[in-house]
Formats: C-alpha cells, sequence, structure tokens
C-alpha cells in the first residue's frame, strides 16, 4: 500500500517538476547528459 504521504505528494502541482528533476538528477549523476545539458562538459575543459 502507498503511504499516505506520498499519495498527497502525488497529488499536489509540484509532483510532476520534482519527479522530472529528480530523473534528470540521477541521469546526470550516472553520466548522462539530456539535450542541452552540458555544464560537467563546461566545467571540465582543459583547453
Amino acid at each position: 500500500m502507498t503511504h499516505p504521504d506520498s499519495l498527497s505528494l502525488a497529488q499536489s502541482p509540484l509532483h510532476a517538476p520534482i519527479c522530472k528533476m529528480t530523473i534528470i538528477a540521477e541521469q546526470v549523476s550516472y553520466g548522462y547528459k539530456p539535450a542541452g545539458l552540458d555544464i560537467e562538459q563546461r566545467i571540465f575543459r582543459t583547453d
């Protein structure tokens, strides 16, 4: 069964954006860079 807190969070309008941001953050942490997200490349560029 789902926890009441997670249920109320899923019904809130902020749930989808937070979920999307979390997914992107996880993908970046695993080395996957979505289009337009080249922050790591700019930080670690040596030339």
